[in-house]
């Protein structure tokens, strides 16, 4: 990307076969995740330095977006990312159970079951460099050989820890707050990384022991002032000059590089025409995966649920 141009109003993740796509995944292999464009190169969320993040936007602002081309990395990698998705909403990850390092969970007990377990897998994999105390020897990846990332992607979090929620799961809701910030306090020697997405990041949701704990931010469209001054601690997204009708604009925050405007790379999950260049076919996250994991090994099988529906599995050869 060259630093003199300005940032696209519209930008699409690469395909295989580009430099651009093999570099993406070059980065994502070493724990950088590229999700958009600034005015000054890339948007590169570098996992080793800020290994948590908080993702927030209304609908229509491409939230949905930005938290797809994160998980295609770890999807695309399975040999290098173990991958946890909380979909309480049923926005569609659900489909990203075939694949061999997915793990989907819906209901809150579900979803606090899935975080008890990333819990359990950090404590295996906490790094004895830092046993120590020594925060000097802290690492964000994963330590050992064969030692994989893991990624719990938590969207629509307002959809199980706002208050106003059934008070009948009230310690599913209480034990699903600790593990969240257990795996927080903990990501930094275990290579595990809490990845949150919410439409609305108010206290009751992303409450201040928890958000702390957040240092990666990305706000898609204008957020009402507070949600700004909650998310960034200052208004500093009412202050930007974005159009509410780019898509997939916003503006990210992370201790290294402070605040950048970014344009977030649209990648569907199925292959489409382009939205804004119409001769233009897009290829969907799903094709690209399901091309690639056959070269690892992997092998897919078919069957059909209870319904009657296709059922894909892929397994290790």
């Amino acid at each position: 990307m060259n630093a003199a141009l300005s940032i696209p109003d519209s930008l699409a993740f690469p395909e295989p076969g580009t430099p651009e796509f093999d570099t993406a995944i070059d980065l994502a292999r070493q724990g950088v995740l590229r999700i958009g464009a600034t005015s000054d190169g890339w948007l590169d969320w570098d996992l080793n330095g800020t290994p948590h993040g908080l993702l927030a936007g209304r609908v229509g602002t491409g939230k949905t977006i930005a938290l797809s081309v994160i998980l295609f990395y770890a999807k695309y990698l399975p040999d290098l990312y173990d991958l946890y998705i909380c979909d309480p909403s049923g926005a569609g990850f659900g489909r990203s159970a075939e694949l061999p390092n997915v793990h989907v969970a819906q209901s809150p007990a579900e979803i606090a079951d899935a975080a008890r377990q990333v819990c359990t897998r950090a404590s295996e994999h906490r790094d004895p460099r830092s046993s120590d105390g020594d925060s000097s020897t802290t690492v964000h990846g994963p330590s050992g050989e064969g030692a994989k990332r893991v990624l719990f992607v938590f969207d629509a979090i307002e959809a199980v820890l706002d208050s106003a929620f059934d008070p009948s799961i009230a310690d599913v809701l209480d034990d699903l707050r600790s593990y969240l910030e257990t795996i927080a306090a903990s990501a930094g020697t275990t290579g595990v990384h809490l990845i949150l997405a919410t439409q609305r990041p108010s206290a009751q949701v992303v409450y201040p022991r928890l958000r702390e704990l957040l240092g990666f931010r990305l706000a898609l469209g204008r957020l009402h002032i507070e949600d700004s001054r909650l998310l960034f601690y200052s208004d500093q997204t009412e202050r930007q000059t974005v159009s509410p009708d780019i898509r997939g604009r916003g503006l990210a925050y992370d201790p290294e590089n402070g605040y950048q405007q970014t344009q977030v790379m649209f990648l569907p999950d199925d292959t489409m025409v382009c939205p804004w260049e119409p001769d233009r076919v897009l290829l969907g996250a799903t094709q690209m995966i399901r091309s690639h994991l056959p070269s690892l090994g992997y092998t897919v099988t078919d069957s059909a649920n209870a319904d009657g529906r296709p059922v894909h599995s892929w397994r290790r050869l």
